[in-house]
């Protein structure tokens, strides 16, 4: 038992690496420099001393690996870094946000489980048409809708 869970403790941390490293690549590959993404778009041109300046500010004139491997370390830590646009703090711009994602990942959660349910009960009823009004009855039992009547209560 305990080598299973070590296996699968590696593998998800080799899978959570893979991932990271995806994502890191596909951002830096599809994003171009970064540099322009922080300058204000009105005022768009910036000199070259400047420029290495903010780049060496952010780290970006590191290699890639060295870019990822300190963006892995801060990521352990919960430091996500900072949005280039927004200028706010990664972490913080999704906490902000998980309220909201919760709501809409439960709302969803019990529509599946109200679903799937009654639609698996339902080929278990053999055709009875009291056994079928049954299966689509009860989740409408557990999970009420105000015109169900239970918005009284």
């Amino acid at each position: 038992m305990g080598s299973f869970i070590l296996r699968r403790l590696l593998q998800t941390a080799a899978i959570l690496t893979g991932i990271t490293l995806i994502v890191f690549l596909l951002m830096n590959v599809a994003s171009g420099d970064p540099l322009w993404a922080l300058l204000d778009q009105k005022s768009a041109t910036l000199d070259e001393e400047t420029a290495q300046n903010i780049r060496q500010q952010w780290g970006l004139d590191q290699p890639l690996t060295v870019q990822y491997l300190r963006f892995l370390g801060n990521a352990l830590k919960g430091d996500l870094g900072r949005s280039f646009i927004s200028r706010q703090k990664v972490t913080q711009a999704v906490l902000e946000r998980a309220p909201a994602t919760l709501k809409l990942g439960l709302a969803a959660l019990f529509i599946a489980v109200a679903l799937g349910l009654s639609a698996g009960l339902r080929p278990r009823c053999g055709g009875d048409p009291s056994g079928i009004f049954s299966a689509w009855w009860w989740p409408s039992q557990v999970f009420p809708s105000p015109s169900s009547g239970w918005a009284f209560f």
